[in-house]
């Protein structure tokens, strides 16, 4: 915000002073290399698909890097932690059994005068 901020800035010396930013991808790593044998068994596989964008997501937030729909990226998430736990989608939410509280005593003390 400071640089933002400052007279003389524009945009191309902001993206200078920000400094570069770098996505890497470990070809090496089990998680990649696993996910390459899936996609090459089966290149249409929705679940691979959905897989490779959140690591590809992951990858950038975790770079510093931001993306255009966060929204998607949660709803992608939670995607695969319902599916990953056996969670139906369409698994009713129950509402919890809440007892009504007590009504307050007329003769009980005001709580700002404890």
């Amino acid at each position: 915000r400071i640089m933002k901020a400052q007279a003389l800035s524009d945009d191309g010396r902001m993206a200078y002073m920000r400094g570069r930013k770098t996505l890497e991808i470990n070809p090496g790593h089990p998680i990649i290399k696993a996910l390459k044998e899936k996609s090459e068994d089966d290149a249409g596989d929705e679940d691979t698909k959905r897989t490779a964008l959140i690591m590809y997501e992951t990858a950038l937030l975790e770079s510093g890097f931001m993306f255009e729909e966060p929204k998607g990226f949660a709803g992608r998430l939670f995607d695969m932690v319902r599916r990953d736990l056996g969670v139906e989608a369409d698994a009713q939410v129950e509402e919890p059994d809440v007892e009504p509280e007590p009504e307050a005593d007329a003769q009980e003390a005001p709580k700002d005068e404890l």
